[in-house]
């Protein structure tokens, strides 16, 4: 089965501010974590495994005092 291509990640605003989510788009990559496959952004920033089979994301190598979130992840055409 070929992998989806790319993937809207939902991103959470900082804790206790009322900034809006932001949505990154990421591009599949031959990669695995954990036997998922590895999305990263354009800019190679934003690095997640995603499972499909749930429509979820986990952050990659988190930057310092970010919190692993579970995301929101879903598929583009």
């Amino acid at each position: 089965m070929r992998e989806v291509q790319r993937c809207a990640v939902t991103l959470p605003a900082e804790g206790g501010s009322h900034a809006p989510q932001r949505i990154v788009v990421v591009h599949w990559t031959p990669d695995l974590a954990g036997g998922q496959p590895v999305y990263t952004d354009v800019d190679a920033v934003l690095r997640v495994a995603i499972d499909s089979a749930h429509g979820t994301a986990r952050l990659l190598a988190a930057q310092p005092g970010s919190q692993a979130h579970c995301l929101q992840a879903v598929p583009l055409p």
